[in-house]
């Protein structure tokens, strides 16, 4: 699991919609379907 995404973590903002820390790695895409999450979708620009 990358350190950004334990350093960061996510949260359940609504039902069914958690925000968080982007997965870095297989571990924490792992992590994210483990926990129910089937989809992802990045919201940061290209230069951040």
């Amino acid at each position: 699991m990358s350190h950004w995404f334990d350093e960061y973590g996510r949260g359940e903002v609504a039902p069914g919609l958690i925000t968080g820390a982007h997965p870095q790695d297989a571990a924490d895409v792992a992590r994210l379907r483990a926990e129910g999450v089937t989809h992802v979708v990045n919201l940061c620009g290209d230069e951040e």
